[in-house]
């Protein structure tokens, strides 16, 4: 329901929808607007899409994926799985240059991502813009990747399923079909922007394939040092048995399928063979999560803190699981530790301001975001909440510049129009409160709670047969708004 997404935009700050059509079977045929379409997004997307190979300390191949450009500076994302164990790493771009792999920049094994940079010319470089954003199912996606080594090989699919997983955030699974090498490819939408990276495929089929969500990037948080391939593969493992390697990712990707079950099998076995292995402790913790034990999980990801004290992340987790839980105490306490850590670790800033948020601490809320924009001027998310917060503050005009900012950065955001009418209707000004709920249902036509709004004004205006219009388009869509809604009319 529309209300749901809400209230996940308003703790988190993400959703998306695409347009692609879907594999065509023999004797089908294509409409010519959906063919020309297809062809543009591969037109568009192919060039910045590469081949990775990677290499053993001896150089012979070791194992290869997909990856793709994400700006002119030559930084590349792909699996994180894609590099473990990697001694060196090359790319191909689709001109059929080889480039290396220089150094990685960012890595995040829980969402199976890592950021790279690729010495190449900036004048080469083709990069694709990323959305962050989550897909609706039955939406239309493009892959482009290098399945088996096949350069460049396009396929078609559907969103089939959309999982919020602990630990990991949002993945959905679809039906574009991919193999061996198709990892870190882009799933794109037909805007030619990036909506998910292609991480797993699951073995019962080749229509059950898994990507993790853009909005996943967000969690990239930089490496205090960069690194070489090399130094960083090795740092992976280099206090661990590869018994326990294999365990853990086996536990990742059985993670990343929502078979929890399946996955605390691995993490438990790894805790056993390695009790001061931190990564086991936290796949633990999230299959705990998965699996609805709380105390569980906490106890799990207490290890990982005990583990590995000066990591910033392992902190990070638990308050972002106290934050789920409503222990808004505990989360404060807790990101405050990741960010004593690492003061500009924005996921763990980004959730305290939630938590100050739900615990009425409107101005430490504020100063939260301020902070966050000051050092990641485009976070749009940090700029919605602030909208929000400063409206609550009665800071009206900050309010309405913070929603403003946002629509500069994210064109067509309809939750920040729906804030400026929240805004001009405590300001009393009711031509542009109505303006902005109108232009937030004309960007979104389900979107309920500008619906609702109308149907109040409506209402007080004496309107009472518009206002039942508003009631019978979201009935459909929120069933406890329109109980409110229809309760309002009839209290009349």
């Amino acid at each position: 329901m529309r209300s749901m997404w809400f209230k996940k935009l308003f703790y988190c700050g993400a959703a998306v929808a695409l347009t692609v059509s879907v594999g065509c079977s023999a004797g089908q045929t294509r409409p010519d607007g959906e063919h020309h379409l297809i062809s543009r997004v591969v037109d568009d997307v192919q060039p910045a899409v590469v081949t990775i190979r990677t290499f053993d300390p001896e150089m012979n191949a070791a194992g290869l994926g997909t990856g793709f450009f994400i700006n002119p500076q030559g930084h590349l994302i792909t699996n994180h799985h894609v590099l473990e164990g990697a001694h060196a790493a090359t790319v191909k771009t689709h001109d059929g240059t080889t480039h290396d792999v220089t150094h990685v920049l960012a890595a995040n094994k829980a969402v199976d991502l890592i950021k790279v940079a690729v010495d190449i010319s900036s004048a080469k470089v083709r990069w694709l813009e990323v959305e962050a954003a989550v897909p609706d199912i039955a939406d239309r996606v493009v892959v482009v990747g290098s399945p088996l080594g096949l350069e460049h090989t396009v396929s078609e699919g559907i969103v089939s399923a959309i999982r919020d997983l602990p630990g990991v955030g949002t993945i959905f699974q679809m039906s574009a079909p991919i193999s061996r090498g198709s990892s870190g490819s882009p799933v794109i939408n037909a805007q030619s922007r990036v909506i998910g990276v292609v991480s797993f495929q699951a073995q019962a089929g080749q229509n059950l394939n898994f990507a993790v969500a853009s909005e996943n990037l967000l969690k990239l948080e930089a490496l205090a040092a960069e690194t070489s391939v090399t130094e960083w593969a090795y740092n992976l493992v280099r206090h661990k048995p590869r018994a326990v390697q294999d365990l853990c990712r086996k536990g990742v990707a059985a993670t990343i399928r929502g078979e929890y079950n399946q996955a605390l099998i691995y993490f438990r076995e790894a805790v056993e063979d390695q009790p001061e292995d931190a990564e086991a402790w936290y796949g633990l913790g999230n299959c705990y999560v998965g699996l609805d034990q709380p105390g569980e999980a906490i106890a799990a990801y207490q290890q990982v803190i005990a583990k590995d004290p000066e990591n910033p992340n392992a902190h990070y987790t638990l308050g972002h699981y106290y934050l789920t839980l409503e222990r808004y105490t505990e989360a404060v306490d807790t990101l405050k530790e990741a960010l004593a850590i690492r003061d500009d670790h924005i996921p763990a800033r980004y959730n305290l301001a939630l938590a100050y948020g739900q615990l009425g601490r409107r101005e430490d809320e504020k100063s939260a975001y301020d902070d966050i924009i000051a050092r990641k001027p485009n976070f749009w998310p940090a700029h919605f909440r602030l909208g929000l917060v400063c409206n609550a503050l009665g800071l009206y005009p900050q309010a309405l510049a913070a929603h403003e900012t946002v629509l500069k950065i994210k064109p067509g955001f309809a939750p920040s129009h729906y804030g400026i009418g929240q805004v001009y209707a405590n300001l009393d000004d009711r031509a542009r409160e109505i303006e902005a709920y109108k232009e937030a249902i004309r960007i979104d036509p389900d979107f309920v709670p500008a619906h609702y709004q109308m149907g109040r004004i409506y209402l007080e205006n004496g309107e009472r047969d518009k206002a039942l219009a508003q009631y019978k388009i979201i009935k459909n869509l929120d069933a406890d708004a329109a109980d409110r809604l229809f309760s309002l009319i009839y209290l009349q």
